[in-house]
């Protein structure tokens, strides 16, 4: 039973993965200016319900995998990239999403939670 429920989390993941594909592919201005910061914001689909719509995925499909196979290695590999992400790569790409974008950003953060949860409208 734990098996398919595993299984299930890798698949929600990778339905999230592809809905943050056809989305962006949606959203996306004609032209794009590549670089560290985006140059325009995501805020509809998965974005309207977490900022991290890629991040969320990536734990889920740790989370399902270590569910899957029972590995207390794969989970604690899932915990550390939670830590990083938590700790030092969200923090930056918010600073730099909050000098790229101003008010338009700040609004999204109060109003949409940075990983999962109910909107703050």
């Amino acid at each position: 039973m734990w098996n398919r429920l595993g299984l299930i989390l890798v698949a929600l993941a990778a339905a999230l993965l592809l809905w943050i594909l056809v989305s962006g592919i949606a959203q996306a201005p004609e032209r794009l200016k590549l670089g560290l910061t985006s140059s325009f914001l995501m805020i509809r689909g998965p974005y309207k319900y977490t900022r991290n719509p890629m991040y969320v995925a990536e734990l889920g499909l740790w989370l399902g995998w270590a569910i899957f196979f029972g590995s207390a290695g794969v989970f604690i590999g899932g915990l550390v990239l939670w830590s990083v992400v938590e700790l030092v790569i969200l923090p930056r790409e918010e600073r730099g999403l909050e000098a790229a974008f101003g008010p338009t950003y700040l609004q999204y953060k109060n109003s949409v939670p940075r990983w999962v949860g109910k909107t703050k409208k």
